[in-house]
């Protein structure tokens, strides 16, 4: 008997904190956004964060073409995703992905990053050349971006690979 009562209690407890609690932020993800011709998915995503107070966009590496960054191209499908994201305004994020680092290394991660931060309000983590950072997204939200290709490059064929880092090699 007293087991049942404890059981029940517990539950209650469980139904109480689980449904007090208020969305925060609400979070969208994804990637490979350079790949894609039109903007349907982002547009989607961007109607559907109209239903939410605050939202928050990750675009998790790939926001451009392997090919368009070789040829400096890159710059029109970048422009066409922030227009399409401007709803998000500064809760839009960029992370660099392989596409960014295959073109030209950690010169057309920078190039991406200036590109980004100079034509829209969206951010770019981890930034300024920076393998790893954390930044609070909402009082009990915290994002940490990494660059695991960072770690990876040979640092004796990219030099200035951590010019701007705390990072030094």
């Amino acid at each position: 008997r007293i087991t049942k009562y404890l059981y029940g209690l517990s539950l209650f407890f469980i139904a109480v904190i689980g449904y007090g609690q208020e969305i925060e932020r609400s979070i969208y993800i994804t990637a490979n956004t350079g790949s894609i011709k039109n903007q349907n998915i982002l547009n989607q995503i961007v109607n559907d964060a109209q239903v939410f107070d605050i939202s928050t966009l990750l675009i998790l590496g790939n926001s451009v073409d392997k090919k368009s960054l070789k040829e400096n191209t890159g710059e029109y499908e970048i422009k066409e995703q922030l227009e399409a994201i401007s709803a998000f305004k500064d809760n839009a994020i960029f992370i660099p992905g392989n596409n960014e680092w295959a073109a030209n290394g950690h010169r057309g991660v920078r190039s991406v990053e200036k590109y980004t931060q100079k034509n829209s309000k969206a951010k770019f983590y981890p930034h300024n050349s920076e393998p790893i950072k954390h930044h609070n997204l909402g009082d009990n939200i915290v994002l940490i971006t990494i660059d695991s290709q960072w770690f990876l490059e040979d640092w004796n064929r990219h030099i200035y690979l951590n010019e701007n880092s705390e990072i030094q090699n």
